[in-house]
């Protein structure tokens, strides 16, 4: 089996984490796929591809891996390690290590990462798409 740099479970959600909304807020900004994300950072296409797998369960990427998407979506390796603990529940270490981070950005990667947890907040109030309705206009 090939190790995709995931890392270990930490729980389960059914919403999207901050490191998805990140690398699908810069696929819709820039026009990029996975595979540009990925061989720009070196990464193997597959690991992008797992971390944005939807209702999937919430790893805590490796380290190594963090920093690779980094370099591949362009931004500073403080965003992605903190956007990568959006999303992944609301204990207090999460918390502390968040705002750790969130401490060593300067403004544009704060912005960033500001932006990542608004829309995440957004999908996770968004009230439940009923699948039955729409597939009735079909």
């Amino acid at each position: 089996m090939t190790d995709l740099g995931i890392g270990t479970v930490t729980g389960r959600d059914d919403g999207p984490s901050g490191l998805q909304m990140l690398i699908a807020n810069h696929c819709r900004r820039t026009g990029e796929t996975y595979a540009d994300i990925a061989r720009r950072g070196g990464l193997p296409r597959q690991t992008v591809s797992a971390l944005m797998q939807p209702g999937r369960e919430l790893t805590r990427p490796h380290v190594r891996t963090l920093d690779k998407l980094a370099a591949g979506l362009e931004l500073s390796p403080n965003v992605v390690r903190a956007a990568a603990t959006l999303g992944l529940g609301n204990t207090r270490p999460r918390s502390a290590l968040l705002a750790e981070l969130a401490a060593e950005l300067d403004e544009k990667e704060l912005g960033v990462l500001l932006a990542v947890a608004h829309a995440l907040r957004a999908e996770r109030d968004a009230p439940p798409r009923n699948l039955a309705r729409s597939s009735d206009s079909l």
